[in-house]
Formats: C-alpha cells, sequence, structure tokens
C-alpha cells in the first residue's frame, strides 16, 4: 500500500488505534522556529503537550555542525544514529507534525524531505498539525518522549538528487536556469525590498528563480495544505512547470521543503531542495550572482 504524503488528524487518529498496523506507526514532533531560542521554546511546549507516543525531533541538532550554515543535512551516519536514537527503523511509518503559533505546516515538511534524501520513503506530514490535534479534542500527554527501544539499526543511504548544494546552483545560473529553481520567502524578500532576517546579508534573488510564497499553497487561514488540484493552480499562477526538474529554496532550507512536498503532491517527479538557501547565497554569491526586482 503506498503511503500517503499528507494525513488529517482522524486518519492519524484511527491509525494509532490499529492492532496491527502495517507498519510502526512513528511519531515526530519537527516544530522549528526562527526566532530567537525558538527550539528552546519548540521543545518545551512539547514537554508541556503533544500527541501521545511522539518524540522529538530537533531540526538544530539532526544536521551538519561542522558546516557555518544552519541545519544543513548530516551524513548518513550521523542521520541513521539520530533516527535509531528516535526509536526509528526502516519500518517504521513517520507521522511528521508542527505544533507552529502561525501555520498548521511550516517545518515538519523539513523532517519529511531529510528521511527521503535518507531513502526512507514511508514518512507523512500532518496536515493542520498539533492545533488541529486539540481542535478534534484528541487527547495528549505531556514530559519527555520515549522513544520505543529497537535493536534494529536504521539504514540511510543519501539519494543524492534530492539535495542541491551551492556549487550545483552556481552551475545552473551559468547554464541560464536549465533546472527551475523556485524560492519560498515572501514576495518583498524575493525583490530585494525587504532585509532578511539573519544579518550582512545580500537581499534579492538568485537569478532565474521564481517566487512561489509558501503562505500561497496553505488555505487562507494557514491552517492547512491544499489539495493537490488547488496546488497546482498556484504553482500553474507563478510559471511553474511541474514537469521539468524543480529546486526549491527560501531562507534556510526549511520552507523550501513545505513547497518540495507541494510540488510532490501536485505531481512533480523531479524535486529536490537546495540546502543552504538564501542563508549560504546570502553569504557566498558574488554580486553579478544576485537580483533585485
Amino acid at each position: 500500500m503506498k503511503i500517503p504524503s499528507i494525513v488529517n488528524v482522524q486518519w492519524l487518529a484511527q491509525a494509532m488505534l490499529k492492532t496491527k498496523p502495517l507498519k510502526q506507526l512513528r511519531i515526530l514532533d519537527g516544530t522549528w522556529r526562527l526566532k530567537e531560542n525558538g527550539s528552546v521554546q519548540a521543545q518545551q511546549d512539547f514537554l508541556d503537550e503533544h500527541i501521545p507516543g511522539a518524540v522529538f525531533f530537533d531540526i538544530d541538532e539532526c544536521c551538519d555542525k561542522t558546516n557555518v550554515y544552519p541545519h544543513m543535512i548530516p551524513n548518513e551516519k550521523l542521520f541513521a544514529e539520530y533516527a535509531k536514537h528516535l526509536g526509528i527503523t526502516n519500518d517504521s511509518h513517520i507521522i511528521a507534525y508542527d505544533n507552529d503559533e502561525d501555520f498548521g505546516v511550516f517545518s515538519s515538511p523539513r523532517v519529511w524531505w531529510m528521511f527521503r534524501c535518507f531513502g526512507h520513503e514511508a514518512i507523512s506530514v500532518l496536515n493542520g498539525g498539533f492545533h488541529k490535534w486539540l481542535a478534534a479534542g484528541l487527547p495528549v500527554e505531556s514530559g519527555e518522549g520515549k522513544p520505543v527501544e529497537t535493536n534494529q539499526p536504521f539504514n540511510a543511504k543519501l539519494n543524492p538528487y534530492l539535495v542541491r548544494d551551492y556549487e550545483t546552483m552556481v552551475e545552473n545560473v551559468k547554464a541560464g536556469g536549465l533546472e527551475t529553481v523556485v524560492d519560498a520567502r515572501s514576495k518583498q524578500r524575493f525583490q530585494g525590498t525587504d532585509s532578511e532576517p539573519r544579518p550582512g546579508m545580500h537581499v534579492g534573488h538568485i537569478p532565474f528563480a521564481g517566487n512561489v510564497p509558501f503562505i500561497e499553497l496553505l488555505d487562507e487561514r494557514r491552517e492547512f495544505m491544499r489539495d493537490s488540484e488547488q496546488l497546482k493552480q498556484v504553482f500553474s499562477k507563478h510559471n511553474v512547470d511541474l514537469d521539468r526538474p524543480i529546486t526549491t529554496t527560501c531562507g534556510s532550507g526549511i520552507t523550501a521543503c513545505l513547497v518540495a512536498l507541494a510540488a510532490h503532491q501536485s505531481g512533480a517527479k523531479h524535486v529536490s531542495v537546495y540546502d543552504g538557501s538564501w542563508a549560504e547565497w546570502g553569504r557566498r554569491a558574488t554580486p553579478d550572482l544576485v537580483e533585485r526586482n
């Protein structure tokens, strides 16, 4: 049975009741916040209350800490160790969710993308996140999450086609933008009329990139990701050809994954994420590799 990339709270509540699921269910709170001490607050919110059986996936912990850019994807060994630490095996069906103050879906697609990068496709994002779980009157628990103990390893094998680095992005610019690049930031940041939240960076965008602000992929109340037909309409409005290879980018590789998930839901077959995103490009790129309009 094909694992859906997006599920709703009713689906998850029913799946948790099954005594003999097809795959072991593992629930991850993938909340991440940009603001100062955002990670600390997200973890405290998890301790206060979370979906029963969930554990916290720390995006700022499961990363390449030798890299100067934020939460860059780790190597296979580190990711495998972190996944096993959370009680996840290659037989697990993972549900990633957000407990975000403003959006029903925000950083959990980063968790979705990371597991897919390392060969694990049995992962779904909870549409509406924790707030919709609460709104449905479903149970919660508090305290530290307790990973299921397992002796099975998590075997991670990086799929390089799902990740783009700085050098590859530069090559794409020099080739005239053969690969479609979709920037998830706001129109103002994309055009360079707003400053970046991280200091000391260029403003603007990568040459040949197009702009699909991630909030347009959510409903008007920003509670759910839109359905596949609505997502296709958003991409079409922004002249994104879903049949071409697509690379998504954003501020630091978080909402780029939301756009990647939306493209995947819309039927795109070749979608990668520029991991460093503007946090890297805005510091490394020479002026001729930055556009403002």
